[in-house]
């Protein structure tokens, strides 16, 4: 008697494996991968980190910012127009002293990113064991570019440690170093108690920034400005609806 054979094989579709950030499951394990120094080719689509959607990002709530001083994201974050809200955050400086939806990026590039609704905040708590700078889009950014980058997520910065000179605070980014802003946006209001290197767009920075505004409120002790470059930052770029063309 012959019995007959049947070959099961998995069909292609189920065997691929989609590329990029699809939801808030997805963006907590990139930000973990990066700061651990981890693959993230997982994320990737043609060189670059996307996002493949909107995302709820509701049920995220401690937060391991994307980079750090050990593992810097270096590469290109694409938003693709699409928005992450329902962001309630909390960082503790304790562990990093770096606090933002990005912590720290050194020669990459973020577009394309709509960050946060309304009412949508990031705080930061505990105690820093030196400087410290913190921003709603990213902490610390050195020779990098955000590019057509819109911000609503509020930064409260209630840690304890940092201050003055040695605390740097902005809408977009906290310190930037070399960067390039371009066409960005920033909403959101940076709430400190302290004496700071504050501003609504950035608190210290370098580089050269074109048809960018803030229309957030910075609210702190008082600006502290090292330089003539953090203090054109601060007061050009810090108030409400300023358009500034360059640092």
């Amino acid at each position: 008697m012959k019995v007959a054979t049947l070959t099961v094989s998995q069909s292609a579709e189920s065997s691929v494996t989609v590329r990029g950030i699809a939801d808030a499951a997805d963006l907590q394990a990139f930000a973990e991968a990066v700061s651990t120094g981890a693959s993230i080719s997982r994320y990737m689509v043609d060189g670059s980190v996307v996002l493949l959607s909107d995302i709820d990002a509701s049920t995220l709530t401690d937060w391991t910012p994307i980079g750090n001083r050990t593992h810097p994201f270096t590469g290109t974050f694409d938003g693709r127009g699409h928005c992450v809200s329902g962001l309630n955050l909390s960082c503790d400086a304790s562990v990093s002293a770096d606090n933002g939806f990005f912590g720290v990026i050194s020669s990459a590039t973020i577009k394309n990113l709509v960050l946060g609704r309304d009412g949508d905040v990031i705080r930061v708590t505990g105690t820093s064991a030196g400087p410290a700078n913190a921003g709603g889009v990213c902490a610390a950014a050195t020779s990098s570019s955000f590019l057509a980058v819109q911000n609503r997520l509020t930064l409260e910065y209630m840690s304890e440690g940092a201050s003055g000179r040695e605390l740097c605070l902005g809408g977009i980014c906290g310190k930037a170093d070399k960067v390039i802003f371009q066409n960005c946006r920033n909403y959101a209001d940076v709430l400190c108690p302290l004496k700071a290197l504050a501003g609504g767009f950035a608190g210290s920075a370098s580089g050269s920034v074109s048809s960018c505004a803030a229309y957030g409120t910075p609210s702190f002790a008082a600006s502290a400005p090292e330089s003539a470059s953090a203090e054109r930052c601060v007061v050009c770029v810090g108030l409400k609806h300023r358009l500034c063309t360059s640092f």
